[in-house]
């Protein structure tokens, strides 16, 4: 078996992407920087001999578990026992040191600075021994006699066995690291035919190892992102509606022009809150929950146990007890709709179980829940009895339910069914971000926001307590970490300047920043004529006439004409599934009212816009709204959504119609600002197109499609933008694709779209930045989609020769930059750097042409830089021109007056993928994810008639996908 290489640190050396063009940006004023970045040095002559090993890990009694993975925490418990065990007892002549300085992923692969004994090596081992979990307090389980705890090898342990592989795979030249820190080419070149691959080697080796050494003392996750961030349950701290965020730091090793570094970043994240299964479902809920089974949060206890058959492995301890009497007062979850079923399974997906009927040492899956409540499920004994639930454990537990009318939970492999209320929560299962509710994700903002000086104290703290100095694994690896973080210039770009119409008052730019006073929209969207109002809110109707006369006013002051001054309001509850019949009913009579209006000289056009007012932030509502107005009309219509909270509030109303004005207009097809100038946007000429793109996925497991989405200018003057979007899946199955497999349909419909709009030609260049996707992906998208865009270019003109700078916009990393001397910053009441900070030395890659751009300015917790890749320059930009030309782009995004933080084509993309996620997957979906993070799910090809299926609906309106309808 060969070792494959992991593709998180693939391209992390960009030795294949565009070389940096020249001596790097040497405009705008220098300030001295800190980083969160800490110097690493190693120990050549220790690591002479480091070897990459091949793991296979396979149970031996269980041919059906034999062929799926084990999880990723079972497998590091079970290699680590296993070596231990044999240098204990001088199995296949392995070492103590030998089993103490290996370097393992829980996958397939592990790292050894001590020669492996042999070519191969294979023996069986057994589960280690199980600690016994810390009782619930007043739970029935809890009085039974508990289980003895097995000795080491006992019967307990021999029941479950497993064959360990170990292999060499190839030998690890940490010497080639270095060579490519220093930006040695040709010395890289002499020495390996594959120098991108044995460099991407010796990074995953260092960068697991350091994670290594932090598995006994914090608990990380499995995924290719969670498992560089590590936690400390104890610290956890609760939030709203039974979740609890969790402080931690995220830990990564990368080369960079400086040399070897190591990241340290804090981190937080969304966790399900332990407890009763009933109270954590009533609090997910936002049910309340009356005296609770759990009294309290309960104090801390010892190291938790390992997770049982079909479970995910142990949860590392530090929470102890579970607090409280079990029972005592009521609980305001007596029953749960679909509904609410649909939402516990999102929330609840990737956490563990304790039962609390009997006594058990085990810890179970959550797999969902009975369609029946307790006191209707049936099951059937191995003896061939048949049982409803509620009877059983009134017979078998004397255990008479107190809550018979809800479901039961579903555990475990076998997907047993177990009363709600005999189900404790453990305290670990991780809440992705898209399924938290708008109260819980303002509570983790408010937790997490930190200020440029407290979260580079806190990088610091970080760092002293990771320890490296004293840490026997890196000692022995020959690893060490400065105690200090790196230091690095920055340059400050000047602001561009930011033009309305000509009759405008010209704005003038502060920190990042200015107003609409005196200002006209350069480029004012189609006349507003025929539109109406869908009222969802419960204001009086005189109170939304007032709103909606000052919103169009607004929309007339900044230029835009407006013929229909009192659109048809028409009130509704809000009802999901009577939307479409809102939308129809209120199109009919706008379309009516307008064409009396016009009178036989004209003819009006078809709705062109919808203004919706809701009531509450209700997310699955709000999906319905925009699907509806997209996809289930006779032709689509752009809708625009008002906070009812924020529309009726006099004080802060003017700025709200004004910020308002600006979504309706480039839904209305116009401009509202632009930049423009040889000075600010160097090399940007006439015939040059700017094009955005993103993929967004559903969560692992999901059998949905993933959405790829693109923007592109359909002018040279960046004023206008087209619309694609195509649904995606793997047409090898296995995990959901970051590329966009169907970008060559993409791309024709821009450029026929340019086409159209300036006399047959295609442009000559263009600009294609790209958003999302993983730095172990960068050459496989470049691949496929700059081939994809030439192949759609030639097919459209056969002699067509566009030149592309390809560019990844990433916003997932952890670089992180401070004032080396807090005088910089005195000013900005923030704390943050100045907006147009970029870094292009030091710290990125020694190879390729990449940098870093704060390009916003800063307005809660530490702002974070853009990090651009340039894996292809045919256009030939130098460092100055293309810094300075993505800056003066990040003060042309449409709906503010503010620059933004990525430039505005893959910040378009991203918006677009998000709206089109609502359209598929609906309002339950919770789970989607923008990154590489990508579950292995078979899934059949999509057809380019369906990907498009979309795209079909959205051109029975001419202008619809050729203005930014989506915003």
């Amino acid at each position: 078996m060969v070792a494959k290489r992991g593709g998180a640190q693939e391209a992390l050396t960009l030795y294949g992407a565009a070389p940096r063009p020249d001596d790097g940006n040497k405009q705008g004023r220098a300030m001295q920087l800190t980083t969160n970045l800490f110097k690493a040095t190693l120990n050549l002559k220790a690591l002479k001999n480091v070897q990459l090993l091949s793991v296979e890990i396979k149970p031996i009694d269980d041919p059906r578990a034999a062929r799926e993975s084990l999880p990723v925490r079972l497998n590091r418990e079970i290699l680590v026992h296993a070596l231990q065990d044999a240098a204990k007892n001088g199995i296949l002549a392995i070492t103590q040191d030998f089993a103490r300085l290996l370097g393992y992923d829980g996958k397939a692969l592990a790292y050894t600075m001590l020669p492996l004994p042999a070519d191969k090596l294979e023996w069986e081992t057994t589960l280690p021994p199980k600690t016994d979990l810390p009782p619930v307090p007043g739970a029935p389980g809890a009085v039974a006699p508990r289980p003895p705890a097995a000795p080491a090898g006992g019967e307990r342990d021999s029941k479950r066995r497993f064959r360990i592989k170990l292999a060499f795979a190839r030998s690890i030249d940490f010497g080639l690291i270095l060579e490519a820190c220093r930006g040695d080419r040709r010395a890289i070149m002499a020495q390996a035919a594959n120098p991108a691959e044995l460099i991407q080697d010796g990074i995953q080796a260092l960068d697991i190892v350091l994670r290594n050494m932090l598995h006994d003392r914090y608990l990380s996750g499995t995924s290719q992102t969670a498992q560089r961030k590590f936690y400390d349950p104890s610290k956890a701290i609760p939030i709203s509606q039974g979740a609890e965020i969790w402080p931690g730091f995220f830990q990564s090793a990368r080369p960079c022009a400086a040399g070897l570094v190591v990241n340290l970043d804090p981190a937080f994240s969304a966790f399900v809150g332990g407890g009763a299964f009933v109270e954590v479902a009533a609090k997910l809920l936002n049910l309340g929950g009356g005296g609770g089974d759990f009294g309290g949060r309960g104090g801390r206890g010892g190291r938790g146990g390992r997770g049982g058959r079909g479970g995910r492995g142990g949860f590392r301890g530090g929470r102890g007890g579970y607090g409280g009497d079990f029972g005592g007062g009521g609980t305001a979850l007596t029953s749960l709709t679909q509904q609410d079923q649909r939402q516990l399974r999102l929330r609840l997906k990737n956490i563990q179980i304790r039962v609390t009927h009997r006594a058990t040492n085990k810890l179970e899956s959550f797999q969902g829940f009975t369609p029946r409540s307790a006191e209707e499920t049936m099951f059937e004994t191995k003896e061939g009895k048949s049982y409803i639930i509620a009877q059983y454990f009134l017979e078998k537990y004397n255990l008479r339910l107190r809550f018979p009318r809800l479901p039961c939970v579903r555990i475990g492999a076998q997907r047993s069914a177990v009363p709600m209320e005999f189900c404790v929560v453990v305290p670990q299962g991780p809440l992705p971000a898209t399924s938290l509710t708008p109260m819980q994700s303002a509570d983790q903002i408010k937790v997490s926001a930190m200020k440029p000086s407290d979260r580079k104290r806190r990088v610091e703290d970080i760092r002293r307590e990771v320890d490296y100095d004293t840490n026997p694994m890196l000692q022995g690896w020959g690893i060490t970490v400065d105690r200090q973080p790196l230091t690095t210039e920055g340059r400050v770009i000047a602001a561009p300047e930011v033009a309305y119409a000509p009759s405008s008052q010209r704005p003038r730019v502060g920190v990042g920043s200015w107003n609409l006073v005196g200002a006209k929209f350069v480029t004012p969207g189609a006349e507003l004529i025929t539109c109406g109002v869908l009222d969802y809110s419960r204001a009086p109707l005189g109170a939304v006439q007032g709103f909606i006369a000052a919103q169009l006013d607004a929309c007339k002051k900044l230029g835009l004409r407006v013929t229909n001054v009192r659109p048809q309001i028409v009130k509704h509850r809000p009802d999901p599934y009577l939307v479409k019949e809102h939308m129809n009913e209120l199109g009919r009579s706008a379309f009516a009212e307008a064409k009396q209006k016009m009178g036989a000289a004209r003819r009006p056009p078809p709705p062109q816009i919808f203004f919706i007012i809701l009531d509450q932030q209700d997310q699955a509502f709000y999906n319905s709204v925009k699907r509806a107005a997209a996809l289930e009309l006779n032709t689509p219509v752009a809708t625009q959504c008002f906070n009812a909270r924020k529309a009726f509030n006099e004080r802060g109303q003017a700025q709200y119609v004004a910020n308002v004005a600006m979504k309706i207009n480039v839904k209305l097809g116009g401009t509202n600002h632009i930049v423009s100038g040889e000075r600010d946007l160097p090399r940007f000429g006439k015939q040059t197109m700017l094009v955005g793109a993103d993929v967004t996925h559903p969560g692992p497991g999901s059998d949905k499609p993933s959405i790829a989405g693109s923007v592109a200018t359909i002018d040279g003057g960046a004023k206008r933008y087209s619309s694609e979007l195509r649904k995606q899946t793997n047409p090898r199955g296995g995990a959901a694709q970051e590329v966009m497999l169907h970008s060559k349909g993409m791309m024709l419909g821009h450029l026929k779209k340019w086409q159209a709009a300036n006399q047959g030609r295609l442009p000559d260049s263009i600009v294609f930045f790209r958003d999302g996707v993983s730095e172990g992906q960068y050459q496989a998208v470049l691949d496929h989609e700059l081939q994809a865009l030439k192949d759609a270019s030639r097919e459209i003109r056969p002699d067509a020769k566009i030149k592309v700078t390809f560019i990844i916009c990433g916003k997932g990393h952890h670089v992180r930059f401070f004032p080396k001397n807090e005088q910089d910053v005195a000013g900005d009441r923030s704390g943050n750097l100045p907006p147009g900070i970029c870094v292009d030395k030091d710290i990125v890659s020694p190879f390729g042409f990449d940098f870093y751009l704060q390009s916003q300015a800063g307005l809660v917790g530490t702002a974070r830089p853009c990090h651009y890749v340039v894996l292809r320059n045919e256009m030939e930009f130098s460092s100055e021109h293309l810094i300075r030309c993505i800056n003066s782009l990040c003060y042309t995004y449409c709906r503010a007056t503010r620059s933004v933080s990525i430039v505005p084509p893959a910040y378009y993309a991203d918006i677009l993928c998000e709206k089109a996620r609502a359209f598929v997957y609906g309002p339950d979906d919770g789970e989607t994810v923008a990154s590489s993070e990508k579950g292995d799910v078979e899934m059949p090809e999509i057809s380019e008639h369906e990907a498009g299926s979309m795209m079909a609906h959205f051109a029975k309106s001419p202008t619809f996908t050729d203005c930014l309808w989506f915003m």
